[in-house]
């Protein structure tokens, strides 16, 4: 029998999720590898996460998701591991992979049905959904909901200013999928509050009216 501890990181971009591909086993698994003798699990799960991503993170913006264990199929080893959400504000414009072979961002939907999917997931697919979930359900109104669109459409045209003016921290995500995303959770927004797609608008419509007419005095 055997017994190891793990940390991993769930990386997090605008609802999206990463996901490494191992070649050996074949599976889509979170950043995250063992914690080193000594090794804080947060300091251990910062450190896998820059060596296998390139992505450095500091570790007060690590939160606890969840500690949760699984036995191998051998019936020999068991794992617990300790999970982190690492929200990002902005994604890198690629990942340097060093241990994986391939990653892709996915949305919750897509994680739930990803195969062949780590045993260090899907034992915390529960959490996972909970953490998601949690924040869409909260008691959002017209006006939280307004400002979500604009933060998201604002980010989505900084990227296209830097695209035009060749800044470099322009990110090279396909900005029809952003602006999908962000559309999309406004109306799922809207389903959960039962606040009408087209009140939304209106109420948009009359904000910006307003800071325009403010802009032009």
């Amino acid at each position: 029998m055997h017994q190891k501890i793990t940390v991993y990181c769930m990386v997090v971009h605008r609802n999206k999720i990463l996901v490494l591909r191992r070649k050996e086993p074949d599976v889509w698994e979170f950043p995250g590898g063992n914690i080193e003798f000594g090794e804080h699990p947060k300091i251990a799960a910062v450190r896998e996460l820059e060596e296998e991503t390139g992505i450095k993170a500091e570790p007060e913006n690590l939160k606890l998701l969840c500690v949760s264990s699984c036995v191998y199929p051998d019936g020999r080893t068991q794992q617990i591991q300790v999970l982190y959400v690492c929200k990002l504000k902005k994604a890198p414009e690629k990942i340097e992979l060093r241990e994986h072979i391939d990653y892709k961002w996915v949305s919750l939907g897509e994680l739930q049905n990803f195969s062949p999917i780590a045993l260090s997931v899907s034992t915390c697919m529960n959490d996972i959904q909970k953490y998601f979930l949690g924040k869409t359900t909260q008691n959002f109104t017209e006006e939280s909901i307004f400002i979500h669109l604009v933060e998201e459409i604002g980010e989505i045209a900084r990227e296209i200013v830097n695209k035009v003016t060749g800044r470099k921290e322009f990110s090279n995500e396909k900005l029809g999928e952003e602006i999908a995303d962000a559309l999309l959770f406004l109306l799922l927004l809207s389903e959960i509050e039962g606040i009408s797609v087209e009140k939304l608008m209106e109420n948009a419509r009359e904000k910006l009216r307003k800071k325009l007419s403010e802009y032009l005095g």
